[in-house]
């Protein structure tokens, strides 16, 4: 069966198994019985080990997690007796109970809670059984053994969801260390058959020998056999590869160096070189596999999304070419009410038959006035028109019904040109945004600087609730530092500035652009059409150099202090949410704060001429006092909320100044915007 028909087969196995709950908790709770049977049989310098209680542990309480302690229980029995695995199997009922008793008490994250609380239940209960015994120090130590792999084993079999990739591999080691025990006929490990064709199916020859000496290792410790198997898998691996041999000639001569490794080493195991053999075997038989590797994967992944950023940046293209803009047609208005009134009427002949040079010339002469009223009012008709039309007060009527009917047409067609170029706008934003991840380089360099911010925020008449809300946050080396405005006062503009904060913090944190986010949010408030939008200026600068760029849009001007030196930065602009197109982008200023310089940010309820005089008489403050000084500076009867953010660069040597809970999140509120 190929490739395409096994995952056929997995596809329709899974929907035959959803449409059965009953049956997959059953086949779940046999698998985990079966599974934590195998693991009783793992040892550790011929001793039992506690591995089969890694699934009972990992599972939440339910017929699974019963089912996979009653497997080990079996295990235990099977393999050790009883009498000798009580250790293991009373640890694993208290656990299972613990797990039934105290389930919706658990954390939801239970990823670092499970391997705590079950090795301290394994550990008081190991302890009882080694004092018990007078064991000693070597009981002692093994115990610490147990405990060890107990939360090893845990913590591999329920990893976090970065590294899920892994949960197979580790489950395939703990199935390895379990058939330990377990023999075939003329005393053959079922082990070291599975070892010895993994070992042989892996294509890497790295892969090969980091899974060769693993797979010896966990012989070793589980049997103590003789010879090492460590050294015995590992040496035929290491000249099998380095011949760069042909499957069959490599299974072929790794049998052969692995039983002359038995015979220099000595040992009575002919089972284990039966079943060396056994793998070979088996391994000229199945396919072989590769094991997934990053490294490899992510030039390819890297090609993938360059590929996918061309295919979009081709859309884009397409989008572009549009036809001309749609415009109001005169003609089609006094055709449309001609037909609508004039076709009955008497004079229908005279006017548009035989003076119909007349008449087209009297109307043409009117459209521009009609055009920009927007209606045909009484009088706009031409008096030579009105002469001889016997039905003006209809025909103004239905020039006007036709004038209408035209603009909601061309109103409908204006929208789908902006949607037009939103869609346009946003698959070039999503081909710069894939290019760059598939470019992507690590950030190197070490922060020099450090940012210190003062912020100061006051409602409408010194209200303690502010409309204007921002944040200041760190992706790599590039600080970001947002003041939003929204539109008007109080909660209703708090919530505008916090919306627009959370879609940017968002975009920027997942490496968008920062013009690229500020247009995206622009497109989002065009496509919503609410009215409600909020101002923006944003700060992104690089922490190794010193510079960065500010992004206006719609916000009140900004200033760059050094002394008694003030440079205003920005002009007036609408804010974004008004349309699409060139005309409709965020202004980009660069600067540098490498100097000491001090950038001032204000919103529009702050008036221009008092903040830059202010700025230019005050001597040098720290960031808090002269945000508070520019927010003095304005009148309590001023009908906006005042916010004023002060941003300097110091050394990254140097030790912080103290941070305000409003200087992490500037809001007169103190709530972080939520993200």
């Amino acid at each position: 069966m190929g490739t395409a028909g096994a995952e056929q087969l997995r596809q329709r196995l899974a929907q035959g198994l959803a449409a059965r709950p009953v049956l997959r908790e059953a086949l779940r709770a046999l698998g985990a019985g079966g599974f934590s049977f195998v693991l009783a049989g793992a040892g550790l310098l011929s001793a039992h080990v506690p591995l089969a209680l890694a699934p009972v542990c990992v599972l939440p309480f339910g017929p699974a997690a019963v089912c996979a302690y009653l497997g080990a229980v079996a295990g235990y029995a099977v393999f050790w007796g009883l009498s000798a695995a009580l250790e293991p199997v009373a640890a694993g009922f208290l656990m299972l109970a613990g797990s039934c008793l105290f389930r919706d008490l658990l954390p939801a994250q239970r990823r670092g809670f499970v391997p705590a609380a079950a090795g301290g239940i394994y550990a008081l209960l190991g302890l009882i059984f080694v004092l018990q015994a007078d064991g000693g120090i070597r009981a002692a130590l093994l115990l610490a053994l147990r405990l060890t792999l107990l939360v090893v084993s845990i913590r591999a079999l329920c990893p976090a969801e970065e590294a899920a990739r892994l949960r197979p591999y580790a489950a395939a080691v703990c199935l390895l260390a379990g058939l330990v025990r377990v023999e075939l006929p003329f005393g053959v490990p079922l082990s070291v058959v599975g070892a010895a064709a993994v070992c042989l199916l892996v294509e890497d020859a790295q892969d090969a020998l980091l899974i060769g000496a693993a797979c010896g290792l966990v012989l070793d410790l589980g049997s103590l056999p003789s010879p090492p198997q460590t050294a015995c898998f590992c040496l035929p691996l290491l000249v099998c590869r380095m011949a760069d041999l042909r499957r069959t000639a490599r299974a072929a001569a790794f049998a052969g160096l692995y039983f002359l490794c038995v015979l220099v080493w000595g040992g009575e195991h002919a089972g284990w070189t039966l079943g060396v053999l056994a793998g070979a075997v088996f391994s000229c038989l199945l396919p072989g596999f590769a094991l997934p590797d990053a490294r490899r994967d992510a030039p390819a992944a890297a090609s993938t999304l360059v590929q996918t950023a061309d295919v979009l940046q081709r859309m884009e293209t397409k989008l572009s070419l549009s036809g001309q803009e749609a415009q109001t047609a005169p003609a089609l208005i006094f055709d449309s009410a001609a037909d609508d009134v004039c076709r009955s009427c008497v004079k229908h002949q005279q006017c548009w038959q035989e003076r119909a040079d007349d008449t087209c010339r009297l109307l043409s002469a009117c459209a521009g006035t009609i055009l920009r009223q927007g209606q045909a009012n009484e009088g706009d008709l031409p008096a030579g028109f009105c002469a001889v039309c016997i039905r003006e007060e209809a025909f103004r009527a239905a020039i006007n019904r036709a004038l209408r009917a035209q603009q909601s047409q061309l109103l409908a067609l204006r929208r789908s040109e902006e949607a037009r170029e939103i869609s346009r706008a946003l698959l070039g934003q999503l081909a710069r945004f894939l290019r760059a991840a598939g470019q992507k380089r690590p950030a190197g360099g070490v922060p020099r600087y450090r940012l210190s911010l003062g912020v100061r925020a006051v409602g409408l008449r010194g209200d303690t609730l502010c409309g204007d809300c921002g944040t200041s946050f760190q992706c790599g080396v590039t600080q970001y530092v947002l003041l939003c405005d929204g539109m008007g006062t109080g909660s209703g503009a708090q919530s505008d500035a916090q919306e627009a904060i959370s879609v940017l913090q968002s975009l920027l944190t997942l490496g968008f652009d920062a013009m690229d986010a500020a247009a995206m949010l622009n497109e989002l408030y065009v496509l919503r059409g609410d009215g409600c939008f909020s101002t923006v200026d944003l700060l992104e600068m690089d922490l190794c150099t010193g510079e960065g760029a500010l992004y206006k849009w719609g916000a009140a001007p900004s200033y760059l202090k050094k002394g008694g030196t003030v440079k205003k930065i920005g002009t007036a602009s609408p804010p974004p949410g008004l349309g699409v197109g060139e005309e409709h982008r965020a202004e980009r200023v660069g600067l540098s704060l490498q100097r000491g310089e001090q950038l001032v940010l204000t919103t529009d309820g702050i008036p221009e001429a008092a903040c830059e005089q202010y700025l230019r008489a005050c001597g040098p403050l720290s960031p808090r006092e002269l945000a508070a000084g520019v927010v003095a500076c304005a009148s309590e009867s001023e009908p906006d909320d005042r916010t004023a953010v002060i941003v300097q660069l110091d050394p990254a040597s140097m030790q912080p100044h103290h941070t305000t809970r409003r200087a992490r999140s500037m809001s007169k509120t103190g709530a972080e915007p939520h993200i």
